[in-house]
């Protein structure tokens, strides 16, 4: 296998010194920036502010926003811009924009003309601490979520956390579900932190460390083969929410679904792992109080289940989730059944 170098995440004066020396540098026959339709509008005018000299709309590739245009037909649409605007191998893709656009970005730039080099300017709060860091490309297909992908490493990831001013409430909500999950695989304090702060607001400290927890685990295991599994936490279920809403034409974001999923695998780290009861509730009424409740009904329950039967994460057609030791640790591999994944679901349409 490949060798994968992680790329670590720039804050600050060395995000802007970096991009500086990337986008004067004669490496580059020319440079290009991916932005969906949001970002367009409230993070380009922005980035081309701070640089005058290097940025112009000429340079600008622009896709629909959304997860429901995270695909192959995107993927195209950028290549074809790429090929008429005479990108070569030597050109440079700048994804500017949230988990969706570097996700798909980077899943473009790795396979035009064989690989050319992209860096990521994550603008929203998920994309910033999850998304952007890792190595993973990704575009859904049909109603699964990035399941067609590699691992390709960005040259740089930049963080200008003025972006963050320019979401709703709702996209800063969805990252920050990303964060809590951070906390409750890897660390206890930065749970107690959240718990006890009563706005949701993160500061940058809180912001570095939920994004230092990420760079560490996928650093010591790039292509998820041992412990990087432990991030996919929430995720089995979450997935599996979050593209059953998709198929019906009602998109909810993804920091939702997981927060749902979340609930789910701690349910189930409690009924059938090593979670006490009192931590699984302090999860529960957590969550619960933070993130908002998703409405399905029972009949939807065995197309969710049916969904995780096709994710990626299984082995040999079983179902493999991550579950909860306790608060700040957690382990994978663990083989679910289809009726405990019904009560699960069930537990959290009827409890939430």
């Amino acid at each position: 296998m490949k060798e994968l170098s992680i790329t670590r995440p720039e804050f600050l004066e060395s995000a802007s010194n970096r991009l500086s020396d990337e986008i004067s540098s004669a490496d580059h026959s020319s440079i290009f920036v991916l932005c969906d339709e949001h970002t367009h509008q409230y993070c380009w005018p922005k980035l081309k502010a701070w640089y005058p000299q290097h940025f112009s709309d000429e340079q600008l590739i622009i896709t629909k926003a959304g997860e429901a245009h995270k695909n192959l037909r995107t993927a195209e649409f950028i290549w074809s811009s790429l090929v008429e605007q005479g990108a070569d191998r030597h050109s440079l893709l700048i994804n500017l924009g949230g988990g969706m656009i570097t996700d798909l970005g980077a899943f473009a730039a790795s396979l035009y003309q064989r690989g050319i080099e992209f860096i990521h300017i994550p603008t929203s709060l998920l994309a910033i601490v999850d998304a952007a860091i890792g190595g993973k490309t990704g575009v859904d297909f049909g109603n699964l979520k990035n399941q067609i992908g590699s691992f390709q490493a960005a040259k740089a990831i930049l963080v200008f956390s003025e972006f963050l001013k320019t979401l709703s409430d709702e996209e800063y909500l969805s990252g920050l579900a990303e964060v809590y999950k951070h906390a409750l695989i890897n660390d206890k304090a930065l749970w107690d932190k959240l718990v006890s702060d009563p706005n949701g607001l993160l500061s940058q400290d809180l912001i570095q460390r939920a994004v230092a927890i990420k760079f560490e685990i996928v650093q010591q295991d790039p292509f998820e083969l041992s412990n990087r599994k432990i991030l996919n936490f929430g995720h089995s279920v979450g997935h599996a929410i979050e593209s059953s809403f998709l198929a019906y034409g009602n998109p909810v974001s993804h920091g939702f679904a997981i927060a749902a999923g979340m609930i789910c695998e701690a349910y189930l780290s409690n009924a059938l792992h090593e979670l006490e009861e009192s931590e699984f509730h302090i999860i529960l009424k957590t969550l619960k109080k933070r993130f908002p409740k998703l409405e399905w009904s029972e009949n939807d329950e065995p197309e969710m289940v049916a969904i995780m039967r096709k994710d990626k994460k299984n082995k040999a057609g079983r179902i493999q989730m991550v579950l909860l030791d306790s608060i700040g640790n957690a382990s994978y591999d663990h083989q679910l059944d289809e009726a405990r994944l019904l009560a699960a679901l069930q537990f959290y349409r009827k409890e939430c």
